[in-house]
């Protein structure tokens, strides 16, 4: 609020450009960019971050647990055709006796090859 010369209060009109600058006109406005303000957004997004954080977990998962499980996804085995998910095959075996969790990993890499853009 300032006071005129008559001594009546007039109320201070805002600009967009002033606003929250204070009485000092020209002063620099804050340059950012589109990156920026989506990082900033994405990270205060809480919902989105966890969302995010669970895709980099399946991913990973994806490409690292056929490396390090010791069963061949194609190897056939009659021998345990058909289990129920147990501590040596938590989703348990197919008809012909392969380990489900590294067929379905391998599955996931395949989906996530043929779903990321291709630069060549």
């Amino acid at each position: 609020m300032s006071t005129s010369p008559a001594g009546t209060r007039e109320a201070e009109i805002l600009t967009p450009r002033t606003q929250g600058l204070g009485t000092h006109a020209g002063a620099p406005v804050r340059q950012t960019n589109l990156w920026k303000d989506a990082w900033y957004r994405y990270i205060r997004n809480r919902g989105a971050l966890i969302a995010g954080i669970v895709f980099v977990l399946l991913v990973a998962f994806c490409f690292i647990w056929p490396l390090i499980s010791p069963y061949d996804p194609d190897a056939v085995d009659f021998s345990q055709a058909n289990e129920a998910p147990s501590l040596d095959h938590p989703l348990g075996t197919d008809k012909f006796g392969r380990d489900l969790l590294t067929r379905t990993a391998l599955g996931g890499q395949v989906s996530s090859g043929s779903a990321s853009p291709r630069p060549w």
